[in-house]
């Protein structure tokens, strides 16, 4: 849950299906980042029924269809402890990390790089 004054990023990225060997090293690096950073990191799995979205067209709207669930990244931190306010660098290049490594679980699916982008609004 996020609070007035606090830091969070935001990294989105797609995943056609749970591979959990990826996941599970998502969820080593988390502990490492949570042990070793000021970060809280959480990594969310937006699984939602798709048929609605799947049943308009692709082209018909401005956003891709893909046939992939959501997956967020979530870092937040206190911004008071940001005194030289580069935290927002820092939860990028972990947050990249973790979605790098739930990513490469779905390269044996096929997915191309369009397809595991995510949603755009949780894009960071």
């Amino acid at each position: 849950m996020a609070f007035h004054g606090q830091g969070i990023y935001l990294r989105s990225l797609a995943q056609r299906m749970p591979h959990f060997p990826s996941i599970s090293e998502a969820h080593g690096k988390i502990i490492d980042v949570c042990k070793n950073t000021p970060f809280k990191t959480h990594l969310i799995f937006d699984y939602f029924p798709m048929h609605k979205v799947r049943s308009v067209p692709d082209g018909v709207t401005a956003f891709r269809r893909e046939h992939a669930a959501a997956v967020i990244v979530l870092m937040t931190w206190k911004a008071d402890e940001d005194e030289e306010g580069k935290f927002t660098d820092r939860a990028r290049v972990h947050a990249n990390e973790i979605a790098e490594i739930v990513i490469k679980g779905q390269r044996e699916m096929l997915m191309t790089e369009s397809e595991s982008l995510g949603y755009p609004n949780y894009g960071g």
